[in-house]
């Protein structure tokens, strides 16, 4: 995972726990050369940051309906006008990203910038 994925807010693992934690700053550390990522109360070296992959759980954590095809055994996940098909986002006019969203930060980044809201858990 690089430091310049990541917002402020956005869920990850670390090395040491395998509850999320919310991203709270990055911040760079030149005389040791590595970002360090303040995520809730523990200083983490970005090399001990992991990205939650997207799961029907997560995206049910994060307020979109499941939507599966038994004949085709493909799963959708929707919220609001956005669709997420496999890796792709689509917001009813159409798909709206190119590179594949396998993880639940990107999805916060990409929907906060097409929204101006955050995904937040238990919405």
């Amino acid at each position: 995972m690089e430091a310049n994925e990541l917002r402020i807010g956005n869920l990850v693992y670390t090395k040491f726990s395998d509850k999320a934690v919310k991203v709270k700053s990055v911040n760079w550390i030149p005389q040791f050369e590595y970002y360090i990522v303040f995520a809730d109360d523990a200083i983490n070296n970005i090399k001990h940051i992991n990205p939650i992959q997207i799961t029907e759980e997560w995206m049910k954590r994060l307020g979109f309906i499941v939507f599966k095809d038994a004949l085709f055994g493909m799963t959708e996940y929707r919220k609001g006008s956005f669709t997420l098909d496999g890796k792709f986002l689509e917001n009813g006019y159409g798909q709206v990203n190119t590179y594949p969203i396998e993880y639940i930060h990107q999805l916060q980044n990409l929907y906060f910038a097409l929204t101006g809201n955050e995904l937040i858990v238990g919405e």
